[in-house]
């Protein structure tokens, strides 16, 4: 039987601001693939949400979305004992976003999903119920038992990798090494693939200030980022480069992709330029996998000011690589 492929959204804390904003951006976004959320009923009883049902078709589980031939969104509106907590985190928030995430896997796993889209959630929430991954990509990588992946971001100013993800700014530096970098070189080349930039170009950053100034602000970009640059001449890579300068030289298209190094090196900058438009992508899955820049708003949940604007990039963003 003829059914089409979708890309899955899944609600993300049910608590936060995940639901209002993907339902905005189902309606608002521009996307030749189909469409399926996963939610509960609970979520789209509240009378903010209700209101979108009109242009959706739901249903209970995932075993009836291949009889649905029809190109319009699906909603699947699972019927959970478990109740969200509007405003803050909690031990159910937590079990509801799981569910939602475990249901898109096995979705994707059968075929009916092309690529996942996940809404924001909570790692207090995921803590709260016993949760052990600290996001989405380290969730997904165990899920799909992948060697290795790496978050990645998108933007229309600077597009960027990072070599470590949630961790504390201590222990940056003795994660850092040689088969580290170049497993997340070998990624940078696959998300340039991926989005068919020919001819790629990348930055690798420095760690320190002034990318240690040859030693006197810290020894890792002679020690390890520099010899390790001059190992990969093979490849259109530059580096170690100063960070307080290498991010507005990618604004201004030197390179196609910057290698960096910790979290907040990369976000810091994104969020400052690009906040409602950033996506996060992960390389190394075997689907694609993106989601808004942003967290759950707890204080903004379901009281209709929240922006999707980075949710419709995701989901654009998503619709574009399975094109791809």
């Amino acid at each position: 039987m003829f059914f089409y492929k979708r890309i899955v959204l899944t609600g993300g804390d049910p608590g936060g601001i995940g639901p209002e904003v993907i339902f905005k951006a189902m309606k608002m976004s521009n996307t030749k693939t189909p469409i399926a959320l996963i939610v509960t009923q609970e979520i789209i009883n509240h009378p903010l949400i209700n209101p979108f049902l009109k242009w959706c078709t739901v249903v209970k589980d995932l075993s009836t979305l291949a009889e649905i031939n029809t190109k319009e969104p699906v909603i699947i509106a699972l019927e959970e004992k478990d109740k969200m907590n509007v405003g803050k985190p909690s031990k159910e928030n937590g079990k509801l976003s799981i569910k939602f995430l475990t249901s898109a896997l096995e979705g994707l796993k059968s075929g009916l999903f092309c690529a996942l889209v996940t809404g924001p959630i909570s790692k207090t929430s995921w803590h709260l119920a016993e949760i052990i991954q600290t996001g989405h990509t380290s969730f997904l990588k165990d899920a799909t038992k992948s060697a290795h992946v790496s978050m990645a971001f998108y933007s229309q100013y600077f597009k960027t990798i990072l070599s470590t993800i949630h961790v504390p700014l201590s222990k940056v530096p003795t994660l850092l090494n040689e088969t580290l970098l170049n497993q997340t070189l070998k990624h940078a080349i696959d998300y340039a693939h991926l989005l068919k930039i020919e001819n790629p170009r990348f930055a690798l950053a420095g760690l320190n200030p002034h990318a240690g100034e040859n030693g006197l602000f810290g020894t890792e970009e002679e020690t390890l980022l520099k010899p390790f640059v001059e190992k990969n001449n093979h490849v259109a890579l530059e580096g170690p480069i100063s960070p307080d300068t290498l991010y507005h030289r990618a604004i201004q298209k030197e390179w196609d992709i910057v290698i960096s190094l910790y979290h907040d090196q990369a976000l810091m900058p994104l969020k400052a330029v690009d906040f409602d438009h950033a996506v996060n992508i992960t390389i190394g899955l075997p689907f694609i996998r993106t989601s808004p820049d942003h967290g759950t708003a707890f204080e903004k949940a379901y009281q209709g000011i929240s922006s999707p604007y980075s949710t419709i990039a995701a989901l654009e963003l998503a619709d574009q690589l399975c094109t791809n």
